[in-house]
């Protein structure tokens, strides 16, 4: 016979049935029951993340079985005494009796030795050192970082949440990233890696009322899951193990790439946090799925949005704008309420810089470790006119500007790729064949011919838009460079 409290055994079933598993498996759309010792261990499993709550418990009787999890949370939900009495008697037809207050229930069971085994790591399986965490920050900070997740399982490189130990987290979706760097924003400092964000998010909703630190460790577990993370705490005398085994098909992109780099027609704005949520929170009544434009008018900030017969825009002041003269720029409104929601905690105003109104903005804070990176939408520049915001010789003018300005930008993206390859060149670090778009290889001729030292280990192939190129000019074959 056993007793256990009802209101820890509700609160440890809540937490381990967050291994939901789309297997045909039976035995894996079970609880694994473990009694013995003064306690009941309580797992679940969905072969990628194991929980576990260990239960104090009353006479225990040694005893080990599985339960469905629909039965077991039925069961436990409605049952209003102060303790859940089980009796591991087992019947002919393998059913399990479990008593309550009001009386007994009979459930159907699964051998516990077809249940996966426990993951047991010794020290000896430490991969990464063991750390501890204050919960409501590590929450706090994971939370703002996997809302950025992508929910595609068919990226799951994407669909997880990117860390290594200075901290450095990060996440995204294709479309935006948010990323948090603690000290000096370096990359590959320290080994990479990656926990699948489904795992993140049961964290940060178990987490919610946790006030407890968590130990947080890597392990290795042999060929066929060679690398798990395992997280344990302690809340109201319960003991939770949590497991999940990490992503390791693809390569996390670099980030830094995607970063816009500082120049000097950057646009920058600072704004107030909560007038800025408060104002889009408005607009998401107008916008379903057209994009909420930003319009920019010296320190006056307009956002609009066009939705059917539906329009409105509204209209307030900046902080702080360091250019002059208009902008416009287009995101989806969602993204935008995130990136704010990501800093409101941290102080009153954010920052914005704008690159080009096809290029991505990236938002930060001046007392906040988090930044937040997010592609624009399609801008129609006509919506101007249409909102009374331009007149028709100011729109023309204002095309003409932002056209310029793309070129201007082209043009300097495509010389750094020029000199970026050229320097590849000069320094005989071509090993494979590689490509490069037309104007970037235009661009690298005019580089080369300017520099006759250099065009005697080049053979450029102006026709078939190819470049032969030698390590030393010793009459060792060339390697080739395609457009």
């Amino acid at each position: 016979m056993l007793l256990v409290h009802t209101k820890a055994l509700k609160a440890a079933l809540n937490v381990v049935k967050r291994a939901k598993t789309k297997s045909t498996l039976e035995v894996l759309k079970n609880f694994a029951i473990v009694a013995g010792d003064n306690s009941m261990m309580v797992q679940a499993c969905d072969l990628e993340k194991f929980y576990q709550a260990t239960i104090p418990c009353i006479n225990p009787d040694p005893f080990v079985t599985t339960v469905g999890v629909k039965d077991l949370m039925d069961i436990v939900t409605k049952e209003k005494g102060q303790y859940v009495e089980m009796d591991p008697v087992y019947n002919s037809d393998h059913t399990f009796i479990m008593g309550l207050r009001v009386g007994w229930s009979t459930l159907s069971v699964i051998d516990y030795a077809e249940f996966p085994p426990h993951p047991k790591f010794e020290e000896d399986t430490l991969w990464r050192s063991r750390s501890s965490f204050w919960i409501p920050e590590l929450r706090d900070t994971l939370e703002g970082v996997v809302i950025s997740a992508s929910d595609d399982d068919g990226r799951p490189i994407l669909n997880s949440v990117n860390l290594d130990d200075r901290p450095f987290m990060a996440a995204a979706d294709g479309f935006r990233f948010h990323r948090f760097t603690f000290g000096e924003d370096i990359r590959h400092q320290s080994e990479e890696y990656n926990v699948p964000a489904a795992f993140i998010r049961d964290l940060v909703e178990v987490w919610k009322k946790c006030s407890t630190n968590v130990t947080w460790s890597l392990h290795s577990a042999g060929a066929l899951n060679p690398q798990w993370i395992h997280t344990g705490w302690e809340k109201d005398g319960i003991v939770y193990d949590a497991f999940c085994s990490l992503v390791t098909e693809g390569t996390f992109p670099d980030l830094r790439t995607l970063l816009p780099e500082p120049q000097e027609t950057d646009r920058n704005v600072k704004i107030d946090i909560g007038v800025f949520i408060d104002r889009l929170e408005k607009m998401k009544t107008i916008t379903r799925i057209n994009p909420v434009s930003m319009y920019f008018n010296g320190e006056v900030l307009t956002l609009f949005s066009r939705e059917d017969e539906r329009k409105g825009h509204l209209t307030f002041a900046v902080d702080q704008c360091d250019f002059k003269g208009t902008f416009i720029i287009a995101f989806n409104v969602q993204f935008l309420l995130d990136a704010a929601k990501l800093f409101q905690p941290w102080g009153r105003t954010m920052n914005i810089r704008f690159t080009h109104f096809t290029s991505p903005a990236l938002f930060t804070s001046d007392n906040s470790h988090f930044s937040a990176f997010v592609m624009p939408m399609h801008t129609e520049f006509n919506v101007l006119e249409a909102e009374g915001l331009l007149t028709k010789e100011e729109l023309d003018a204002f095309q003409e500007a932002m056209s310029e300005e793309q070129k201007a930008r082209n043009d300097w993206y495509v010389n750094r790729q020029a000199h970026d390859v050229f320097k590849s060149l000069n320094d005989g670090e071509i090993t494979a064949t590689g490509y490069i778009g037309e104007e970037v290889f235009k661009r690298l001729c005019e580089i080369m011919y300017g520099n006759p030292l250099v065009c005697n280990r080049f053979n450029i192939d102006l026709e078939n838009h190819k470049i032969w190129a030698k390590e030393v000019d010793d009459g060792s074959d060339y390697k080739v460079y395609n457009v």
